[in-house]
């Protein structure tokens, strides 16, 4: 790997003031899959422009007052080493965390102690860090959902990326304790980044509960979440036909224009009078247009985010 050095130094649609080394990126540790990672993202940083209210999904935001240059990374040597897990037992938080059936613990975006229950170990559901999960375990899932719609956010964090939570849930396992993460984020005028990536196969079903917490003062936490579920066309009808009528249905998982379409036609069955029908990224297709001109209803949108009513209700 060549020995590069980038320097971004923000102005109104500049990226932010981070530095990124070859050095920086081995020294996060973790497989070397990992590391490739980081690097591939560590380079098109290089390119990266920051958002601005001018684009029209930030438009509503406070992103002009953002200031990143605030804000460094976790030094490696204050991260720790992936795999050593430093708080036994989950700590103090865990204490919190109540009845559950697995446990992962992440400080600064590392893992720091993980749990489950034996007999679920024993079904294939695996809970692990990213950094030191089994080879091809985390691997293959990981991006699979976040590199479909890159932003300056999400790159920022891949490059920085020193490992977070993998949950694995084999078809058909169902899992019926949540399992818990508690991320952790501390360092006045530091910046963390925090990775969550639940994978539930076919007919599979678990509840996993996501909680952020800080010690307070000025921190950055850059945080990705990914869910690789089943294939919808399977599980959104049986999810319906368990739950019954619901008030708002969002959709945020494949924006191709069958899929869209798909999804909104079974959320409609499956909203009361009155109920609400949410879409993000509603435009990348013309879907969200389609289905509520056929439907006579009203399109209403915040940025990029699409919604209409049923009509009835109070």
């Amino acid at each position: 790997m060549p020995a590069r050095a980038s320097t971004y130094t923000r102005t109104r649609t500049s990226a932010p003031r981070l530095t990124v080394t070859s050095h920086a990126v081995r020294a996060l540790g973790g497989p070397d899959w990992l590391v490739r990672r980081r690097a591939a993202a560590a380079e098109r940083l290089a390119d990266l422009t920051w958002p601005t209210s001018r684009e029209e999904i930030w438009r509503y935001s406070a992103i002009d007052d953002f200031d990143p240059e605030r804000f460094s990374p976790i030094p490696p040597e204050e991260l720790g080493t992936p795999g050593q897990e430093g708080a036994p037992g989950g700590g103090l938080l865990a204490a919190e965390a109540g009845e559950r059936s697995g446990l992962v613990v992440v400080r600064n975006g590392r893992v720091v102690h993980h749990e489950l229950d034996p007999a679920l170990d024993a079904k294939g559901v695996h809970v692990c860090g990213l950094a030191t999960c089994a080879a091809g375990e985390a691997e293959p899932w990981l991006g699979m959902c976040s590199d479909a719609s890159p932003d300056a956010f999400t790159l920022l964090h891949d490059a920085f990326l020193a490992g977070g939570a993998f949950v694995h849930v084999p078809a058909g396992v169902v899992v019926e304790k949540p399992i818990v993460v508690l991320h952790w984020s501390h360092g006045e005028g530091r910046a963390s980044f925090p990775h969550t990536l639940v994978v539930a196969e076919d007919g599979a079903q678990v509840a996993v509960v996501d909680r952020f917490s800080s010690a307070g003062g000025v921190h950055l936490v850059d945080a990705v979440v990914e869910l690789v579920l089943g294939d919808a066309r399977q599980t959104l009808p049986a999810t319906f036909a368990r739950t019954g009528p619901v008030d708002l249905f969002l959709h945020d998982s494949l924006h191709t224009l069958g899929h869209m379409l798909f999804e909104f036609g079974e959320a409609w069955s499956a909203l009361r009078p009155g109920g609400l029908l949410v879409s993000d990224d509603a435009f990348m297709t013309p879907a969200f247009w389609w289905f509520t001109r056929r439907r006579g209803v009203p399109l209403r949108h915040i940025g990029a985010m699409g919604l209409t009513r049923r009509p009835g209700g109070a």
